[in-house]
């Protein structure tokens, strides 16, 4: 059954990660690949690796492949992979075969005995599920070393498929994602692939051979099994793996916390006695805890997007979204609705050059403002869906610059916030392989590498309290609650509106920040007053304040989401333009000595 015609494997991201080792000193001279491809269906593989261990003394080697690939719409592909046979220098040789963590791994040689020196191995192995399926062909798309930690001098390959129904050939070598070509011979049923480069640790090999469609059936595999090795032995639960366990966990929680402490909290906590007698009066608003005064303006004449930020620390697509009505609201822009083509389509906007940039606008709204109106004087909403995030994204770095360089924040927040989230994901990988490697061989490693993984996540949801306010950020950051207390609570303050006139078309930029746009509007109908109906939106409906909150509510929702959306991303055949590389393709994996 070819499922696979309706989603093309991205099988170059694999569900467990490469893992990178250090040189061991040994030598593969040559690693050879012998694919067949069965009427049956499955591939029957064979491995030849002639090596050298020098003077090192080893049991012998050990080989990994993985069984479990991810797919492009992030979903798991399983392919069942069996030895059927291992020889070491013409000899049957003793392996253990267990599954463990999405590997099928052969553990070959004898624990009672080292060799050193030259050495072949051959490892047979059949594999089901490994066959893509597409329209035009099917396909064989195989990385055959996967990572080794020494240098592989010569690599070969040779792929057998029924009958006369080999199509075409081509190969990837060279580190992870390389489209460098390799020597290639296709004939009507068997094709060679061959190099001379040099590979090993972090670099791969990869083949695709593609046969007439229908050639053999396309078998698809089942999710494996964990089986054979046991993390949770006995030995790994002594006092003293338990006693490391407790004291790394502990000295860690503190120093997360001292941590968030020192470099996470805002500057406002820091106490008195660090400001001589003539400083203190100046900052000492900053020094107590904060009090909530009512603002009736933006403090600081901020600008709506300046105060969505100071107020999570983060530069939302809604903050950019408020710079855009508040553009409007300023006669830089104009606002239409487009009425829907058909009666379930949905509504568009138009949004209009009214003047050209000057010197009023900060810099994340002039940047904002250029690449709304790069291609003309006008754009639709629809336009900009799917192509508009890449400028999004310069907006809001322009804006985290603006905001740093006025001395709000003291480092670009979400710099800080991704330091320390890749930190913290370091640590949990440094603490898996602890628990999925070295815990094998030393089994006091396990639970204090489990207690490290732990402080690696607690720092990685840590992350997001990392960025912090200055001083004067933080101050900002306390009137600002303020200011949204008056545009919240907008019918308590009434009297404030009833003195300014179209107050209501200045605050509305500010009431999408706080995300109470209907509210304010509500609130600004039940008081009675009469809103200015503003030149820079222009609307289907008779205009009130409901509507017009309701309208301005629609459009903040459509932008925000226009403006955001990405392109799908897809995988695809090993032949595609964008689909070929060394590392991608089944199979992988690698091996090592012990």
């Amino acid at each position: 059954m070819k499922w696979l015609l309706s989603a093309p494997l991205a099988i170059s991201l694999f569900l467990f990660p490469k893992l990178a080792f250090a040189d061991e000193g040994w030598v593969i001279n040559s690693f050879h690949s012998d694919i067949t491809l069965e009427k049956s269906g499955v591939l029957s593989v064979k491995e030849t690796i002639n090596l050298d261990f020098g003077s090192q003394e080893k049991h012998g080697i050990f080989r990994q492949i993985p069984t479990t690939y991810r797919l492009a719409d992030n979903s798991n592909r399983y392919v069942n992979l069996t030895y059927t046979s291992i020889s070491q220098d013409g000899q049957e040789a003793h392996f253990d075969d267990y599954f463990e963590a999405g590997y099928q791994t052969a553990k070959i040689g004898d624990a009672s005995r080292t060799i050193s020196g030259p050495h072949t191995y051959q490892i047979e192995y059949v594999v089901r599920g490994a066959l893509n399926g597409f329209v035009t062909h099917d396909e064989i798309y195989w990385n055959l070393l996967g990572n080794w930690p020494v240098k592989i001098l010569s690599s070969q390959a040779t792929v057998s498929v029924p009958g006369n129904s080999l199509q075409k050939v081509t190969c990837f070598v060279g580190p992870a994602a390389s489209t460098k070509a390799c020597e290639s011979n296709l004939e009507e049923s068997s094709a060679t692939f061959t190099t001379d480069e040099v590979l090993g640790n972090g670099s791969d090999f990869s083949i695709v051979a593609s046969i007439k469609p229908g050639t053999v059936p396309i078998l698809t595999g089942t999710k494996p099994e964990e089986a054979g090795f046991n993390p949770f032995t006995a030995q790994r639960f002594t006092l003293v793996s338990i006693s490391f366990f407790f004291i790394i966990l502990a000295l860690g929680l503190i120093f997360l916390f001292q941590l968030w402490s020192r470099h996470g909290r805002d500057l406002w906590w820091r106490r008195a006695h660090l400001f001589d007698e003539n400083q203190k009066a100046e900052v000492q608003p900053l020094l107590d805890r904060d009090t909530l005064v009512v603002e009736f303006s933006p403090p600081e004449n901020l600008r709506p997007a300046e105060i969505g930020t100071l107020m999570d620390e983060r530069a939302d697509t809604l903050d950019v979204t408020a710079t855009i009505v508040d553009l409007a609201s300023r006669g830089y822009l104009k606002i239409t609705e487009v009425a829907k083509k058909w009666l379930f389509g949905s509504k568009d906007y138009m949004l209009e050059k009214k003047k050209e940039a000057d010197e009023q606008l900060l810099g994340y709204e002039k940047e904002l403002f250029e690449r709304l109106f790069d291609d003309g004087q006008s754009v639709a909403l629809s336009e900009l869906k799917k192509t508009f995030y890449t400028d999004l994204k310069k907006v809001k770095e322009k804006l985290y610059s603006d905001l740093t360089s006025k001395k709000y924040f003291p480092q670009n927040p979400e710099t800080v916030r991704g330091k320390y989230l890749a930190f913290g994901f370091g640590v949990f990988v440094f603490a898996a392989l602890g628990v999925a490697f070295l815990s094998r061989y030393l089994d006091i490693v396990f639970l204090p590498s489990i207690a490290l993984g732990i402080l690696g996540l607690f720092l990685a949801l840590l992350s997001p309290l990392m960025s912090r306010r200055t001083a004067a950020g933080h101050e900002l950051y306390r009137r600002s609650r303020g200011f949204e207390m008056f545009i919240s609570r907008a019918e308590k303050y009434r009297q404030q509106f009833f003195e300014k006139e179209n107050l209501f078309n200045e605050l509305l930029a500010y009431a999408i920040v706080f995300g109470c746009t209907e509210k304010f509007a509500k609130a600004f109908a039940k008081m009675g007053l009469k809103a200015t109906e503003p030149s820079w939106y222009s609307g289907s409906g008779a205009f009130n304040a409901l509507y017009f909150g309701a309208a301005i509510n629609s459009f903040s929702s459509s932008l925000s989401s226009a403006i955001a959306a990405t392109p799908a991303a897809s995988g695809g055949s090993g032949f595609s333009a964008s689909g070929g590389f060394s590392g991608g393709g089944f199979g992988g994996g690698g091996g090592g000595s012990w």
